[in-house]
Order: structure tokens, then sequence, then C-alpha cells
């Protein structure tokens, strides 16, 4: 199969790869924001859709009942963007080889309408040509700059550690039976995570101060003499 030169195609993989990135700043981004986002904003929900799919419904959910503010901006932001992409990306994968008459083997686009409920060829041909992907490889940077420029107005990351791992009262008959075992290290990623709470209930009686020294607060060091075991 004549294949055109490995230039031309690692430019179509970089739309394909850029595209993909965008998605996925959206997406990787939905279980953090997930109190200040409607239902529909789910991974589990988005993740089987198209990118145009995905945009949309980000679109549609910013423009009904989204509290302002840098996430509904963030949303917002990315609908449009999204819808962009999808189209840029299936010009591309949508187009077929042919003959160029100055650049060899390339793709070419036929355009479509749709009608109904099916799409119709709308009478119109263009070229994928080298031109053209450098002009949508920089538009496609020019939305992921967008995109990310709204993402550094989100609020940071809170942890969820406490409430994926439980209280510290949670965990006190579990980490009573197993000193050393989960139970203790659900423990520890509370502490660490909610450092100014008092976890000492949920420590077993060696780890605190009736036996050997307690678990070194967050951004303390532990004693020289203590054994190296009891600082992991």
């Amino acid at each position: 199969m004549a294949l055109p030169e490995p230039k031309y195609l690692a430019r179509i993989g970089e739309i394909a790869y850029t595209v993909s990135s965008m998605e996925w700043t959206l997406l990787g981004d939905l279980h953090r924001l997930a109190a200040d986002l409607p239902a529909p904003l789910t991974l589990k929900e988005l993740e089987p859709q198209t990118t145009g799919a995905i945009g949309a419904c980000a679109s549609r959910a910013a423009a009904m009942g989204m509290a302002l503010g840098p996430v509904r901006e963030f949303i917002a932001v990315c609908g449009t963007p999204l819808a962009e992409a999808a189209k840029i990306r299936n010009d591309v994968l949508h187009a077929r080889p042919a003959t160029h008459p100055e650049q060899d083997q390339r793709l070419s686009h036929a355009g479509t309408r749709r009608e109904a409920r099916k799409f119709v060829l709308d009478g119109t041909r263009f070229w994928i040509t080298d031109e053209w992907l450098d002009d949508q490889i920089r538009r496609l940077n020019e939305l992921l700059d967008n995109v990310n420029h709204a993402r550094a107005a989100l609020p940071p990351q809170r942890s969820s550690r406490l409430s994926t791992y439980g209280t510290c009262a949670d965990l006190a008959p579990v980490t009573s039976r197993q000193p050393h075992g989960k139970g203790l290290r659900k423990c520890l990623r509370a502490r660490y995570a909610y450092p100014e709470r008092d976890h000492t209930s949920c420590l077993p009686v060696s780890m605190t101060s009736k036996g050997r020294p307690p678990i070194p607060a967050p951004g303390t060091t532990p004693s020289a003499r203590q054994p190296l075991a009891q600082c992991r």
C-alpha cells in the first residue's frame, strides 16, 4: 500500500492526539468538581460519548443553571473548543486517500450535510494538504490553550481522602484489630489529609503516647531514636 511520507502521517496523529488530550482535560477533572456540576457531567456519562457530544453536553450544562464562577467558566470554555476540535479531527479521519497533483499521496475530504436522519454529499471537496494540517494544528493548540487557561482558574483540589477512607471513628475498630494492616493505612491517609483534626482515637494503643512514640505530625521530623518501621 502506498503511504504518504512519515511527516504527513505524524501530523495526522498529532491532530488525533491533541483532540483526545483536550477531551481528557475536561473529563479528568470531573471527579474533583463533582460538587459543583449537574448530574449529566460525570465521567460515567461522558466518557462513552463522541468528542462533539461531550462538547455539546458541556455547553448545555453551562447554559442551564450552573452557578457563576470559575467552574462554570471552565465547563463553558470546554464546550465550544471540543465541538470545533471534533470537526477538525473528523475532517481528517473521514477523508479518503488520493493522489494530489503536487503533494503525492494525500487525503481528500468530501463535504456532507445532514438530511433528515442521514448524511449526504453536498458537492464540495477539499484536500488535506500540508498547509491545511499546519493551520488546523495551530488552531487546535489555540483552543487547547484557552481550555488550559480556564482550568488554571479553578479552585485548588481538595483532598477527598477522608470521605474515601471514612472517619477516624469508623476506622477505630478495624485499626485496633489490625494495627499494621489496612485500617492503620487508612487512618494515616486521613491524618495527613486533615492534620488539624484529632486522629488519636483511631490509632492502636501501641502507636499512641501510652506505647511507642506517636506518629509524627505532617511537616515534623521523627525522632532519630524511633525505629524506621514506625515512620513508614
